[in-house]
């Protein structure tokens, strides 16, 4: 899961108002770095005309915020190993390496020395084609799409479109005071990161998160049928996130659980009804309580033999951990 599918996620969860934990903070650690506010950044001394990929190096860390349907938030990313060719990068932000642990974010993890590719499930995410110049052009996969890239020259360094068809997909920037970009927007939804300053040497407390698939499925039993689907929470777990997707023409949806004592527990995704007219999607993923033993999905229904859903649960277990360690 990418850079796309995971921001959808997170503005999901943001709506719903779901994680209430408190996030560790962006601004733990040292100050200082390199400010990018457009007002004070001075002339860049480099030779635009031709960038080529930085280097990065252990306790480089980027801080920024993440935006989109009326939240913003406070991260800071940090690279944390630098070994053979690949560097690791983790963040202080307990979502983000949620959604990471469960779905694997390209700009977290796992980035190739060479030219800054992210990677999602081991295929590398082309971020950049360096040497930057004024009209390069290259093709990446994100998301399971191809997009359509581009670069131009700009005062700070380059803007790069990326186009799927003949839509805008995600429009971000490189910047080499920043030696990454300061900004990246997936345009038709609203939603990204920007980043605002770079710094060498940060220490603090990074979130340290743990997540394993526990059930994974397109259930289409009726309302009410128990057996629809089961999984088992283990001990010693923060949350649980189940995610829910598709749609159809015409369908009438509900999903509800049930917990190990035989509760209910209903989702914010409990019952929606489809509109008469045209086709009906739906996105939704919120948290679940870490309650441990078997539950059981009772839903979704589905009333149209083209539609389908499908579902999936995790369980995951948070902390934070000190950056270098020992520190």
């Amino acid at each position: 899961m990418g850079a796309r599918l995971v921001a959808i996620l997170f503005v999901s969860l943001a709506f719903a108002g779901c994680i209430g934990k408190e996030a560790p903070s962006a601004t733990t650690g040292t100050a200082g770095g390199t400010s990018l506010d457009p007002a004070v950044v001075p002339d860049l001394p480099v030779n635009l005309s031709s960038v080529a990929v930085p280097t990065w190096h252990v306790g480089d860390a980027w801080h920024g915020a993440a935006y989109g349907f009326g939240e913003e938030r406070r991260f800071t990313i940090v690279v944390t190993k630098a070994e053979g060719e690949h560097y690791t990068l983790e963040s202080t932000d307990e979502r983000m390496m949620t959604y990471d642990a469960m779905y694997d974010v390209s700009y977290l993890g796992r980035i190739r020395m060479s030219d800054l590719a992210g990677a999602q499930q081991d295929k590398p995410v082309q971020f950049f084609s360096f040497p930057l110049e004024n009209g390069k052009t290259w093709k990446a996969t994100w998301d399971g799409l191809e997009v359509a890239l581009t670069a131009t020259q700009t005062p700070r360094g380059y803007d790069i479109v990326g186009v799927v068809g003949e839509e805008t997909y995600v429009a971000y920037d490189y910047v080499p005071e920043l030696r990454w970009w300061s900004k990246l927007q997936f345009v038709q939804e609203g939603y990204g990161i920007t980043i605002d300053r770079v710094e060498a040497g940060w220490t603090g407390t990074l979130a340290s998160v743990t997540a394993k698939l526990l059930y994974e499925g397109t259930p289409m039993l009726p309302i009410g049928t128990p057996g629809a689907g089961a999984f088992s929470m283990d001990e010693g777990q923060s949350f649980g996130v189940v995610t829910l997707y598709g749609g159809g023409a015409h369908w009438t949806r509900a999903f509800y659980l049930l917990q190990p004592d035989g509760q209910p527990y209903l989702t914010t995704t409990e019952n929606v009804e489809a509109e008469a007219l045209g086709p009906r999607y739906v996105f939704q993923s919120e948290e679940i309580p870490a309650v441990p033993g078997e539950w059981h999905i009772l839903a979704p229904s589905v009333h149209d033999p083209g539609s389908g859903f499908y579902v999936s649960v995790h369980q995951v277990a948070t902390g934070t951990k000190a950056f270098p360690a020992g520190a």
